[in-house]
């Protein structure tokens, strides 16, 4: 006869272990889509009743933009063109800025400071783009808001 050899396990392998342990990562995505799920529902709800207000006849409030209505508008105007012209001076000194490290980084072969450097030449083109289309810009979404039914 022969006698078959025990195996003696240790304490913490005696242990039983759960089938599966949700990770904190699980956990987040899980509750985000749930969320998410949960908003999408709210919002397509309020936006059924909101059609369904227009379709039965809201009465619109009838606001347009008028020149006269706020006092000091003049004044209004003229510091949003000061600021369009202090946004646009920034920018232009970022692009010199940023030309600059491009330049010097290529240069020296310095590869982080070359990226960081053409970041901010796009980055300042970009900016200066939006200010100085800021009337454009503005121009078209109020057309597409006042031409919404």
């Amino acid at each position: 006869m022969t006698s078959t050899p025990t195996i003696k396990l240790s304490a913490q392998a005696r242990q039983v272990r759960p089938r599966c342990k949700a990770s904190p990562h699980l956990v987040r995505v899980v509750v985000h889509r749930a969320l998410s799920r949960v908003a999408t529902t709210i919002g397509l709800l309020l936006a059924t009743s909101v059609m369904a207000a227009s379709e039965a006849g809201a009465a619109s409030p009838d606001i347009t933009p008028n020149t006269s209505g706020v006092p000091g508008i003049g004044s209004f105007r003229q510091i949003a063109g000061g600021l369009a012209t202090a946004g646009l001076i920034a920018s232009g000194v970022a692009l010199i800025i940023s030309a600059v490290v491009w330049a010097v980084a290529s240069n020296s072969g310095n590869f982080h400071h070359y990226q960081k450097g053409k970041a901010g030449v796009l980055y300042s083109c970009g900016a200066a783009l939006v200010i100085g289309s800021v009337n454009l810009i503005i121009g078209v979404w109020n057309n597409i808001g006042t031409a919404l039914h």
